[in-house]
């Protein structure tokens, strides 16, 4: 049965003023209290001694219950009037603030915050700890729908308290510390998968990987698709796109190379025989059947110049090779290798010329302006085993070139070439020679021409420089009244092997400068085997006879 108080708590403060001053306090025992509001006086706040308190001083857990048959919510009401609902306890057990919540010793919710957690102490403290270790495949953290309504706002923010301290976030640690390695550190799936803006423009790193515990390997990406790129590094006029160092210890980061795409610097001090040292590796493998149009390039380098005027010097390839070191075998600025046999070229240019060096002098126009040391003369071997030339060859000095030639067994022999030849047919001999130095000069090629007379008067323009005609009369006979007269003092000697030939003098039908001249003032006649020679006189302007066989 249920024992209800005789007299109210107001009524006992009233009769215990009445009572003596013996009388120190009244106590009620029920097991069972109800009231439709418990209102507490105003006795003060509460300090773990003296004041206003809901509670239980015995030594056993304070229970607030909602002995409900039907499941009904916990509150807990605040605010002006008790109108403010802070804290609900479903019917079910679930929790749910629907104001904000502020975890710490006076740490308080801005308006514009859900949750606030400070005061976290100790050098290891934390302020959220989420224990998954019987979660394999569970989430931690979930943050959905980031920028539905079409804002910026971020997932997750973090902000330090001055500008460069502190780390953002951190994710596993080294071996044996207190923070055990992943075998993920971040999983994106999505569009932009990070994206990083520096405090200033030209600040800070957009990623640090390996400062500390350098991994085997940085950065790994991979991009499928047609027309995808792996990835872009782009940079301003005084940037560099994209540097690729591989150095010993005793080398230092190379300076910056401003206007540059990607510069590759591999520097290594070691004293290993056969060690090979790249800065820059292009290669490009393919398998399978192939097609006859496919094609593989290691190293696809292009420049390309539009502008309207001064558009200076465009290359598409650059490479250079020095050595100061004694004992070096060679440097050599481009190596380029092919397999032999049928279509395979070590280098082929397509279009434009094909620049060795030379002097200034013998530059080729066009107003050609080279930088970092090609202003200056630019003498260079060529070294070559076997050359063909399909076209033209010229060879051009400041006065006459020099071509060398190693003999076998001969030693080495300079060989000065003349200027132009005097006329069409003459022949390169030597006409000098000091020391070991031979002066080329032209001479008249001593050749012959066949002829095939006919019947009637003949005129021979196909003379050339040729000093020696062998002609073939007709049966009928044929008639000789002219030759083609050079540029040059020449004899020739005129053979006749077949048939009779008449030599007719000063026969009008030739022009004056072209005309025969007999010594007896009358035609001569050749027979077969037989042989004439002339001399042509320049000043006369004939040719003249100097001897015959008839």
């Amino acid at each position: 049965m249920e024992r209800t108080p005789i007299l109210s708590a107001w009524q006992l403060r009233f009769v215990a003023a009445l009572l003596p001053a013996c009388v120190l306090a009244v106590e009620l025992h029920a097991q069972t209290f109800r009231a439709g509001r418990i209102d507490l006086d105003t006795l003060g706040v509460w300090d773990g001694v003296n004041g206003a308190y809901v509670g239980s001083s015995t030594l056993q857990p304070l229970s607030i219950v909602n002995a409900s048959p039907i499941p009904q919510p916990l509150r807990l009401y605040t605010g002006p009037g008790g109108i403010l609902l802070g804290l609900e306890l479903s019917g079910a057990g679930d929790v749910s603030l629907p104001l904000r919540l502020g975890v710490g010793n006076g740490i308080a919710a801005s308006t514009s915050e859900r949750v606030r957690i400070g005061s976290i102490t100790g050098s290891v403290g934390t302020g959220v700890t989420i224990d998954m270790r019987f979660a394999d495949s569970t989430t931690g953290l979930s943050i959905r729908d980031v920028g539905e309504s079409g804002s910026i706002g971020a997932g997750i923010a973090i902000t330090s308290a001055a500008n460069g301290t502190g780390v953002g976030i951190r994710i596993g640690g080294p071996t044996g510390s207190g923070r055990p390695t992943l075998l993920t550190g971040i999983d994106v799936t999505g569009g932009t998968g990070l994206r990083y803006n520096s405090l200033s423009a030209g600040g800070g790193k957009g990623i640090d990987i390996g400062s500390t515990m350098p991994p085997n390997i940085g950065i790994e990406v991979t991009a499928a698709g047609s027309g995808h790129i792996a990835g872009i590094f782009r940079a301003n006029t005084q940037g560099l796109g994209l540097l690729g160092v591989s150095r010993s210890g005793s080398f230092i980061d190379p300076d910056h190379r401003p206007r540059t795409g990607v510069f590759g610097y591999a520097a290594t001090a070691s004293n290993i025989a056969s060690e090979v040292v790249t800065g820059v590796r292009g290669e490009a493998l393919r398998s399978g059947a192939g097609g006859t149009n496919t094609l593989s390039i290691g190293v696809d380098a292009e420049a390309t110049s539009t502008s309207t005027a001064h558009g200076g010097l465009v290359v598409g390839i650059r490479a250079r090779a020095s050595t100061s070191g004694a004992g070096t075998t060679a440097a050599i600025a481009s190596l380029v290798e092919a397999d032999t046999g049928r279509g395979r070229l070590a280098m082929a240019v397509r279009r434009g010329d094909t620049y060795l060096g030379s002097t200034t002098h013998d530059r080729p126009a066009g107003g050609w302006s080279f930088t970092e040391g090609l202003l200056d003369d630019n003498l260079s071997t060529t070294w070559m085993y076997d050359a063909r030339i399909s076209g033209g060859l010229t060879l051009r000095g400041r006065t006459s070139a020099s071509a060398t030639i190693l003999g076998p067994n001969s030693g080495q022999w300079k060989y000065r070439w003349p200027s132009e030849p005097p006329d069409v047919g003459f022949t390169l001999g030597v006409i000098g020679r000091q020391n070991d130095t031979f002066q080329l000069g032209w001479m008249p090629v001593a050749a012959s021409v066949y002829l095939q007379f006919e019947p009637g008067d003949q005129i021979i323009n196909q003379l050339g420089n040729r000093n020696v005609v062998v002609a073939s009369s007709s049966q009928a006979g044929s008639r000789l009244i002219g030759m083609a007269v050079p540029n040059h003092p020449v004899i020739v000697h005129f053979i006749n092997i077949a048939n009779q030939l008449t030599i007719v003098h000063e026969d009008i039908g030739a022009p004056a400068e072209q005309r025969l001249r007999s010594p007896f003032g009358n035609d001569i006649i050749i027979t077969d085997e037989g042989a004439i020679t002339f001399w042509y006189d320049v000043i006369g302007q004939r040719w003249r006879v100097i001897s015959y066989i008839p």
